[in-house]
């Protein structure tokens, strides 16, 4: 466990790469990965991370803020988010919400889907074949998912990680898919905080977030993807929503991303100062940070 009388990571960290490298660039993979060998070594208190994270953000090839490093540097120094802790604590209370879909899950016929086990390029087909051999009209899954950007999922931000490379990626959120037009409700209450249409990603890209504070100190907002365009008219950024009342409906399946009709739900306890367009996947090799920003949604809704 590191002192006060240990060096500071900031001042470590500045000798070994930021002082000597030219041009004045960081590889900020390369940092979080020197990190754990040296944490027990030096000072981590958390004005260190961030003045090492406020570093990386500035000189690292990527639009990613400050918080986002911050993040990655407390848990390569053996950290955990403060903000996920809290709703943890929350959500393990067991909270009454009211039905994402307007009825409990029990009255739908149900079938769950993997991302990871579709071909590349085979979404809709694979999961066809899960509602029509099931007889479900209503199918979920995803979270945490190996998929792809051309195949299996779009995410909102475009996908590119931390070096701006596009790969293979983690499924941040729940889907769920189900009769275009299908009614979503809000399971519990809060604010429009962001409203919009991503247009790089065709007419169904309608996204509401939603801000909740339920108790204080719990902080964290889910995000409704792929809505009617509907929802647009529907609310406006600031709006309160009442627990239980009909958000918008599923939009329809449109030609830019190949999907089904379906909902994409997610969690997050930060959007890392975005609004409306999110990430929606992540790159592996993140995925302990994305895990924790992003809580399985699962862990409310089923």
């Amino acid at each position: 466990m590191s002192t006060p009388h240990q060096p500071s990571l900031y001042h470590v960290f500045r000798q070994q790469f930021a002082a000597a490298t030219t041009p004045p660039s960081i590889d900020g993979n390369a940092v979080l990965d020197w990190v754990p060998s040296v944490r027990d070594r030096v000072n981590c208190t958390p004005s260190e991370l961030y003045r090492t994270a406020m570093e990386l953000a500035e000189r690292t090839d990527s639009s990613l803020p400050v918080r986002y490093w911050f993040y990655r540097l407390n848990l390569a120094s053996g950290g955990r988010l403060y903000l996920r802790r809290r709703f943890d604590d929350w959500a393990g209370s067991q909270p009454l919400l009211k039905p994402l879909f307007g009825q409990p899950f029990s009255g739908f016929r149900t079938v769950t889907v993997h991302l990871d086990k579709c071909a590349r390029g085979d979404m809709s087909d694979y999961v066809s074949e899960r509602l029509l051999s099931s007889r479900a009209d209503l199918a979920y899954g995803g979270y945490g998912d190996l998929c792809d950007d051309f195949g299996a999922v779009v995410p909102f931000n475009g996908g590119l990680d931390s070096t701006g490379q596009s790969s293979v990626r983690r499924h941040l959120g729940l889907d769920f898919w189900a009769r275009e037009r299908t009614s979503i409700h809000a399971p519990l209450a809060g604010t429009v905080f962001g409203l919009g249409r991503n247009p790089d990603l065709g007419e169904t890209s309608n996204t509401l977030v939603l801000y909740h504070s339920p108790e204080p100190g719990v902080n964290f907002f889910t995000i409704y993807g792929h809505l009617g365009a509907e929802v647009l008219d529907r609310w406006k950024l600031g709006a309160h929503v009442p627990a239980g009342r009909e958000l918008g409906r599923i939009g329809a399946a449109g030609p830019a991303n190949r999907f089904l009709p379906h909902l994409h739900f997610q969690l997050t306890v930060d959007m890392l100062g975005q609004r409306n367009c999110f990430f929606g996947t992540a790159c592996p090799r993140e995925w302990p940070l994305w895990q924790q920003i992003c809580p399985d949604p699962a862990l409310l809704l089923l």
